[in-house]
């Protein structure tokens, strides 16, 4: 369990980090995404850390905090009509990494801390907590420039799984396959 209260004290960490080297956002993203009878619609905002984590001839490796705020649909079940709705409050520190710094492609890497209420539950699951762990993958591209030279518009492909990590059972976790558009303030 203290590796848990580790994990979401790093992630709170790096956020809060994020936001303290400049109080107003950089980017701002609306995130659509769908899976197993479950939709799910984000919006938030995200600071990026002022200095590159690492440089190599290759690629740049930066880092970035964003805020999420979310609903998530489904059915309650395969006969009724009537659906369900998840909110969802996300602090989520992100790794990127860009071929070119700043423009063109990269990949990406988070893992956050999530509050969801209700409890989310569909037909063939329900979580057992309302804390749990996001975790994403993505694939993404920015064009454009912005006020500050950088891009100023981004289209990210992504693979987000949440679940408890354990906690408390049964922890059915859900993974959802996103599509998010962002850009700078």
């Amino acid at each position: 369990m203290n590796w848990l209260r580790s994990s979401a004290g790093c992630a709170l960490l790096c956020c809060a980090s994020a936001v303290a080297a400049t109080p107003w956002p950089d980017h701002e993203f609306v995130q659509v995404g769908g899976g197993a009878d479950t939709q799910t619609l984000a919006l938030g905002v995200a600071w990026d850390l002022p200095s590159p984590v690492a440089v190599w001839d290759w690629a740049t490796l930066t880092a970035s905090g964003e805020i999420a705020l979310a609903r998530w649909q489904t059915s309650e079940s395969e006969r009724s009509r009537a659906h369900t709705w998840t909110s969802q409050l996300g602090l989520t520190p992100t790794l990127r990494l860009w071929s070119h710094p700043g423009y063109g492609w990269y990949g990406e890497f988070g893992v956050g801390a999530n509050y969801l209420t209700p409890v989310f539950q569909d037909s063939d699951r329900r979580f057992s907590t309302k804390f749990n762990f996001g975790d994403h993958l993505g694939l993404g591209y920015r064009w454009g420039k912005g006020p500050s030279g950088s891009g100023a518009h981004e289209l990210t492909v992504r693979i987000e799984h949440f679940s408890n990590a354990g906690i408390r059972e049964p922890n059915p976790g859900m993974n959802f396959f996103e599509i998010r558009y962002a850009n700078d303030f």
